[in-house]
């Protein structure tokens, strides 16, 4: 029987939700499901998505956040309000009268509203595509509805006790890494089934590209031979960035063809950081010597131009999709030991590993990937044949179809 699931992608930018979304829709087997998009109006995929023949459905609340009440802003700048906020217990009490003040009124107010859409749509399940916190509204209006829910986690992130006791209320979850499915099991909230499906990547995408090499290089003021080395991801404070400046200035003066290569953008919040991090590129030893790149929307071009990629998170990374493109690219990955990153590589077959915030360790990982050229092309052909093995999009797809099975 042909089973038709309504799937919640909340994020108006892309990411690697929706880049993963993108890759289950394009691979779903239609015989068996029937997918019913509901996705911001603003997000760039859209057009793609109508491209696959996917019936899409909106609210006008699915991108935004709960902004704080008039009041409610007015009384949290208080003199008494902020002593409170600095003792243990006055902090904890003033985010849960903030979260119900906050949240609680346009989450039921929501979750009805997504309730009525439900029973319009008529699916036999519903597939909420991120975190638990990122879908408070439709695991209640699920319930209102009388729907199974499946969450499909990607991230670590604080769960409140309300979060807590909506957990118990989805039907099954998907983890993203078995990292993200211990972190979550650990919580103590129970969980009645769950699945790790480890997202996948496009080998067909990153095929040879001779000629990128030389017009990447080009294009980014990147001397044809140098050895570069590119940290890719969006620049904020806890994917490393500065962890790679330090750990490439370690390396600048024994090797004057070392190169670095930023990928991404900070923006919004991030600006700032994004100005701290250039001001220090350009007082240390790599100055004129690390090139920010920006955002690009072209990965396998551009890791046809890298040598070296390397992945500089201080704190746990849920996945790590940037390390399996790299594996699937053919360039050496090095990267820091934290979170599902230890499940895609293996230390000293398909990548190095260092401890995460440790750019001592990162300059003596990418030392030995200069100096052993023979370790560099051993990494690369293991990598290769991991992602082939492991990382796929076809893996992927059957592995959430798998869990849309025994959903309805």
């Amino acid at each position: 029987m042909r089973r038709r699931v309504l799937i919640v992608e909340r994020a108006a930018p892309v990411g690697g939700s929706v880049i993963s979304l993108y890759q289950l829709l394009r691979g779903l087997d239609r015989s068996r499901f029937e997918p019913v998009l509901l996705i911001p109006k603003e997000n760039p995929y859209l057009e793609r998505f109508a491209e696959l023949g996917v019936e899409m459905v909106s609210l006008p609340w699915i991108a935004q956040r709960p902004q704080d009440p008039a009041p409610f802003c007015a009384v949290k700048q208080l003199g008494a309000v902020q002593t409170l906020k600095r003792s243990g217990w006055g902090r904890e009490l003033y985010h849960a009268i903030g979260f119900g003040v906050k949240h609680i009124p346009a989450i039921l107010e929501r979750a009805e509203d997504f309730a009525n859409l439900v029973r319009r749509v008529r699916p036999d399940f519903v597939h909420l595509n991120d975190m638990l916190p990122a879908h408070r509204p439709e695991i209640l209006g699920c319930k209102w509805a009388r729907v199974p829910v499946l969450c499909h986690v990607r991230s670590f992130e604080r769960l409140s006790r309300f979060d807590q006791w909506l957990a118990s209320r989805v039907n099954r979850y998907v983890f993203i890494s078995r990292a993200i499915a211990d972190w979550f099991l650990a919580l103590g909230v129970k969980v009645q089934a769950w699945d790790i499906v480890y997202n996948g990547v496009d080998g067909g995408e990153f095929y040879p590209m001779p000629d990128a090499r030389r017009e990447v290089r080009t294009e980014l003021g990147l001397p044809q031979d140098a050895y570069v080395v590119a940290v890719a991801g969006r620049l904020v404070p806890w994917k490393g960035h500065e962890v790679f400046v330090d750990g490439l200035e370690r390396l600048g003066r024994e090797y004057p063809s070392l190169w670095g290569l930023v990928v991404g953008h900070g923006g919004g919040q991030f600006a700032e950081f994004e100005r701290h991090l250039r001001a220090k590129v350009g007082l240390g030893e790599m100055r004129g010597r690390i090139v920010f790149a920006g955002h690009r929307s072209d990965m396998n071009r551009v890791l046809a131009g890298v040598d070296v990629l390397v992945h500089t998170s201080v704190e746990p990374e849920p996945f790590g999709r940037v390390i399996v493109e790299g594996m699937a690219a053919g360039v050496p990955v090095v990267a820091s030991a934290a979170g599902g990153v230890p499940e895609l590589i293996e230390d000293g077959r398909t990548g190095l590993l260092f401890p995460p915030g440790d750019d001592g360790g990162l300059a003596a990982a990418v030392g030995r990937l200069i100096s052993t050229p023979d370790l560099a092309a051993r990494l690369k052909q293991n990598a290769l044949r991991e992602v082939g093995s492991r990382f796929t999009v076809d893996l992927y797809v059957a592995g959430v179809e798998a869990v849309y099975e025994v959903m309805a």
